[in-house]
């Protein structure tokens, strides 16, 4: 075995790496998720920087790689979340987001219903009655519908008998 081929193996491991990790940013992307970051190795950063929205780093081991990547179907989740935490502006936007993506109907429900009770303690009240009728309609029955007309009601709205129309 040649000193080339012992300084080449390393390098090309690295290459390979390099290649399986952006190969995972890649899809990722396709699919609609968030890609935070593409990290290759262990131990302490040799590069730090950001391409294309995305942290990249090459720390001083590169022998294994890492892709932290977020699906957009938590945004619900995470915008109920921060509905629930009093952060009601942040939380509409994720929720709306998530609301457009979603093809699913009981999903696209349960974001409107969230989406409802997240304008009603805005105090848009119309805008609250409004997206809990959309969720009923997408998805009569829905087992979120009682709650967030309590929810709405909670925050004083005069809301007529949504379930039946």
């Amino acid at each position: 075995m040649s000193i080339v081929n012992i300084l080449l193996g390393p390098v090309w491991l690295v290459f390979l790496i390099v290649f399986h990790e952006s190969s995972h940013a890649i899809a990722g992307k396709i699919l609609g998720f968030r890609v935070f970051w593409i990290s290759i190795g262990y131990g302490r950063p040799l590069v730090d920087a950001r391409l294309l929205g995305i942290r990249l780093k090459l720390n001083i081991i590169p022998f294994n790689g890492e892709t932290a990547l977020a699906s957009p179907y938590f945004q619900g989740t995470r915008g109920a979340v921060l509905v629930c935490l009093g952060r009601v502006d942040e939380g509409i936007g994720m929720l709306r987001k998530a609301y457009s993506r979603h093809r699913d109907l009981h999903s696209r429900a349960c974001n409107a219903y969230w989406i409802g009770i997240a304008e009603a303690r805005r105090g848009n009240h119309a805008k609250g009655t409004e997206w809990i009728r959309t969720a009923n309609t997408i998805y009569p029955n829905h087992e979120m519908a009682e709650m967030a007309i309590a929810e709405v009601e909670a925050a004083r709205v005069e809301l007529p008998s949504v379930l039946n129309g």
